[in-house]
């Protein structure tokens, strides 16, 4: 079981590398972890080897305990301020996402205020621009009706003129005939 939880805490720690090289500060902390962690596993093969050869001695036992908890609590001393730094560095990006999001609502809603008016704007220009059409329908069909009307009273007056000529050139001829 040693063997599995060995890897398997390497694993972690190549692991934790990989999400971390991108921060210089915490590949300090990682160089700064390495060879704690590698002190804290060579102190427990040496406390397996020494049961395997010498059974439960004692102190030596003790000795090896106290060493391997001096160098856990350094771990997790580092450990501990590493997780501390990065919640905190999380708390802040949390703290700039929502940030962000208002800001994009904030901006959002601003064009889209932005766009109603245009559309408002436009609306109006249009109904504008249509009751001036209507009203020059309007107007051009009173001049229409005006004209003709015109055109018929010209012409009424024009066939009474025609007319009375036309009785005009009777008389002259009866008389001219009477003559």
């Amino acid at each position: 079981h040693f063997e599995t939880a060995r890897k398997r805490a390497l694993q972690t720690f190549r692991e934790l590398r990989q999400l971390t090289a991108d921060n210089p500060r915490r590949m300090r902390d990682c160089a700064r972890l390495a060879p704690l962690i590698l002190q804290r596993l060579e102190i427990l093969d040496t406390s397996i080897a020494q049961r395997r050869t010498r059974g439960m001695e004692t102190t030596a036992q003790i000795k090896l305990t106290e060493q391997g908890q001096e160098v856990m609590e350094s771990i997790r001393q580092l450990t501990g301020a590493m997780a501390a730094e990065e919640t905190e560095l999380l708390g802040i990006r949390k703290s700039a996402a929502r940030q962000n999001a208002k800001t994009t609502s904030r901006f959002a809603a601003s064009a889209a205020l932005s766009s109603l008016g245009g559309i408002v704007w436009i609306y109006t220009l249009l109904a504008r621009e249509n009751q001036r059409r209507q009203q020059a329908e309007a107007d051009l069909k009173t001049i229409n009706a005006e004209l003709e009307s015109r055109v018929a009273r010209r012409t009424a007056e024009l066939s009474q003129a025609v007319a009375a000529h036309q009785q005009a050139d009777k008389e002259i001829k009866h008389l001219n005939e009477n003559l």
